[in-house]
C-alpha cells in the first residue's frame, strides 16, 4: 500500500534495503534440470500407483519385491493373473515407466 512503498522507498534511499541476489544463467538452467527432474519423478510415481491401484482392484497381492520395475518385480507381475484389458494398461504404464527412466 501507500505507507508501506513510502518507507520502502526511504529505507533504500538510506541505503538500508540490501541489494538482492539475481541467479546467473548457469543457475538458472541447473534450476530448470532439477525442476524437470522433479517432474518426472513425480510423473514416474503415478503411474506405478496405476499399476498397483490395478492390482489391488483385482485382489492381487502387493509384490514380494522391492519394485515393480526391475527384473523380479517384472517377472512376478507376469504371472499375475488379472483382466486382458487391465493386462495391456499395465504394458502401457510398463512402457511408459521404461520412457520415463531413459
Amino acid at each position: 500500500d501507500k505507507v508501506d512503498a513510502g518507507t520502502l522507498a526511504n529505507l533504500y534511499a538510506a541505503g538500508y534495503l540490501p541489494e538482492i541476489w539475481t541467479p546467473d544463467a548457469a543457475t538458472e538452467r541447473l534450476r530448470r534440470l532439477v525442476a524437470r527432474r522433479y517432474q518426472i519423478v513425480r510423473h514416474r510415481t503415478r503411474v506405478k500407483n496405476e499399476v498397483y491401484s490395478i492390482l489391488a482392484a483385482h485382489l492381487v497381492p502387493k509384490c514380494p519385491h522391492a519394485d515393480l520395475v526391475n527384473q523380479r518385480g517384472r517377472a512376478w507381475l507376469a504371472r499375475q493373473v488379472v483382466p486382458d484389458d487391465e493386462r495391456a494398461a499395465i504394458e502401457r504404464n510398463i512402457r511408459e515407466l521404461d520412457r520415463l527412466t531413459e
